[in-house]
């Protein structure tokens, strides 16, 4: 009991600070995709992995069924570099909006 009230009164303090942490930004993806094609290859494949997870098919992109991992990169990264506009949000929202606008359901 006096376990579960201490996490009651510890755990939003620490939830609220890390909700509002990005740790990469549009631009420093960008950077680092010009940079380390491994990096970049790693990022968008897991933000497709986690979004595909948790939304399936309400992720609001629809990837062809033969796409490679390769191909999805540069999608991305050529997507970033004509929308500058964005490149200010956090990496992982940059990934699937450059999805949803260049792989739209339809």
């Amino acid at each position: 009991m006096r376990l579960t009230l201490l996490l009651f009164f510890l755990l939003p303090q620490y939830g609220h600070a890390d909700i509002n942490r990005v740790f990469i930004t549009g631009q420093d993806l960008l950077d680092y995709c010009e940079q380390s094609s491994n990096f970049c290859f790693g990022y968008v494949t897991a933000v497709v992995d986690d979004t595909g997870t948790i939304y399936g098919d309400k992720a609001g992109y629809c990837l062809p069924a033969d796409i490679n991992a390769e191909t999805l990169q540069q999608s991305v990264i050529n997507y970033m570099k004509n929308n500058l506009q964005i490149l200010g949000l956090p990496g992982a929202s940059v990934v699937v909006i450059a999805l949803k606008n260049t792989y739209p359901c339809s």
